[in-house]
This record gives structure tokens, sequence and C-alpha cells, in this order.
């Protein structure tokens, strides 16, 4: 563009002092252009830490360029999904007003086949549009740990009594008449002292523990079936982790946050004063445990009964009027008619 405008200014003699002004002009133009293109943050996700892991595993993830000073960022929470933009809901991060960048923690789910699974990060625009980052995990097969036991009995020790031998004194023989002399030396006393024997059994065989989880009863109350359009809704539950988050969601969009008890109890009122008419489904995400209940927006519409069984009674009353009085109608000449002859006598 720059070397266009050079070539007219300078193809046109009398007027070649003005292409610098108009150079620099084009150039600024197409340098707004292209920062009115750029968008309006640079949004993002680390990568995991760990990057892979069984079911279970937690991780980190650092999302950078969702809450920036002075840049259009979330006006909502940043929500992570699991597999899809519409999955699973692993948690989320409460913005505006969070740090950028900030920490999410988030936990491997149950009940996927070992693979690469992309995590999303979602939030929405002050002007209504989304922001989103994205990053993968890897999945890995379970592993069972197995814990073995050995059992070492302790020694046991046999005791043998001693044996003791004794020899006499020793003999002597004289020869008279200075005959030889023959003496038997004393033998010693031999004692055998007691022996120590000990013996030690073999360790018996490993023994393997398998250690099974509960499984933790759930469930997912609501404070009615259906509501009133602007009308109010609780969700009541139970069967999540100890002092865990637990996300609701209506239509994967957060109507409410809470954080369960130590007995894995939970209540939380739900914003669902916006939906219009319809049926909908509530879902709490609380660690790898997911619960879901049905209510419905309604227009509320009741009868009187008091006032139709008055209209009824109304309607048969004036049918009764409208019978006697065509009876009377009716009854009118013929009674006229007949009056002289009950007189029993004629006055003319």
């Amino acid at each position: 563009m720059v070397g266009f405008v050079t070539r007219w200014s300078f193809g046109r003699g009398h007027r070649h002092h003005r292409w610098p002004v108009v150079a620099a002009a084009f150039t600024a133009v197409a340098g707004y252009l292209i920062i009115a293109a750029a968008p309006a943050s640079a949004a993002g996700l680390s990568v995991p830490s760990p990057t892979s892991g069984p079911a279970g595993t937690i991780f980190s993830i650092t999302a950078t360029g969702f809450q920036t000073p002075g840049v259009p960022g979330c006006s909502d929470n940043l929500v992570f999904y699991w597999g899809s933009p519409t999955g699973l809901v692993l948690g989320d991060i409460v913005y505006p007003g969070s740090p950028d960048p900030a920490v999410f923690k988030g936990t491997a789910p149950s009940g996927y086949a070992p693979m690469t699974y992309a995590i999303y990060a979602i939030c929405q625009l002050p002007t209504g549009g989304p922001l989103e980052g994205v990053t993968r995990f890897t999945l890995t097969p379970s592993t069972t740990t197995t814990t073995t036991t050995t059992t070492t009995l302790p020694p046991t020790t046999t005791t043998v009594p001693p044996t003791t031998t004794t020899t006499h004194a020793a003999v002597t023989t004289t020869t008279p008449h200075g005959g030889p002399t023959t003496t038997t030396k004393p033998g010693g006393s031999t004692t055998t002292s007691s022996s120590t024997t000990t013996t030690t059994k073999p360790g018996t065989p490993a023994a393997t523990t398998t250690t099974t989880l509960p499984k933790a009863t759930q469930a997912l109350l609501l404070s009615s079936e259906a509501i009133p359009p602007a009308g109010s809704e609780t969700a009541t539950g139970h069967g999540c982790n100890s002092n865990g988050t637990v996300l609701l969601t209506v239509d994967t969009k957060p109507v409410g946050k809470t954080t369960a008890g130590a007995d894995g109890s939970y209540s939380a009122p739900l914003q669902v004063s916006s939906l219009p008419v319809g049926r909908y489904q509530v879902v709490a995400h609380c660690g790898l445990f997911i619960m879901a209940s049905d209510f419905d927006v309604v227009l509320a519409t009741a009868a009187n009964p008091d006032t139709s069984t008055l209209l009824i009674i109304i309607f048969f009353v004036l049918i009764g009027l409208a019978l006697f009085r065509r009876r009377i109608r009716l009854d009118a000449p013929q009674n006229a008619a007949t009056g002289p002859e009950e007189g029993g006598e004629d006055v003319s």
C-alpha cells in the first residue's frame, strides 16, 4: 500500500511534495485496522500438572488472560469441562475478582476409557460472547494396590537338662617287700553342660488384602417439582465428599454453588428465576459424583369451584323461569274462555 502511494505521488510531479503525508496516513489507518482486528485478550490454559494419571488423579491448570486489568475479561465464573465444551463439569474459578493468572485444581473422573481428553475452560464476556481456552490430559488405566502381610512366629527354645558323670576316687595298690606300687590316678569329672537348640519355623504364606471403597448413597432433591415463572427453587442432597465443593448447573450453566458438610450433605438456593416455561434438569457436580433431578416452570392456572357452581345454579334457575313464564302464557287464554261458565250466571 505504501509503495503504491509512493509511485502514485512521484508519477504526479506537481504533487510530489505531498506523498510523505499520504503514506503516513495510510500507514496509520492500516495499523489501526490490525489493532482493531486483534483479539481483546490472549486467554489460554497451561499444560496440566501432572499431564497424565488414572481416575482420581488431582491435577492443576493455570488460567492466564481471562481476567486481565484494563482488558475485557470474564463477567462470570470460568467453568472447566471434561471432553467437550458441554461435557462433564470439573469445577470453576470464581470470576470476576480472582487474580490473573489463576490456578484451578481438578480431579480426573472415573468411567472413561484410557486416552487423551480435552479440557475446556469457558466464560462469558461483558459483550455476551464466550471466552475459551483448551488443554489436554491423558487418562491412564487404573492400578490395583495389593498389600502383602508377612507373619513371623517367635522362636521356640528347647532346653536339654545337663548330664553329669562321676568317676570314683583313685585306687592305690601296694605290694609288700619292696614290690612295685601301682597308682591309678583319679580321673576327672566330666560334666556336660546344657545345650540350647533354637528352632525358627518358616513364615506363613503371603496374604493378599484388597481394599474396596464403600459406595456412597447419593440423592438430589428439589423443594418443588413445578414452579411459576420467576419462582424460587432450592436443591438439597447428600452423598458428596466431606467438606467438598458442590456445583449445581442447568443446561451446563452454573445456577448455584455450596460446600458439603462433614457428612456429605448440602443445600443451596438455585438461580432459576429467569428461566422460561419448560422442563429442566438440575445436575449436582461434587468431585467424582454426579446427581440429577428434574423440575418444570409452568404458568399458574386455577379454577374457582364456587364460581362454577353458582353459574350452574343460575343457568337452571333461568331455564325454570323461562318454562314457568311460557306455561303462564299458555294458560292465560284458556282461563279467560272458561271464566263466565265458572261464574254460574250470565249478567248480560
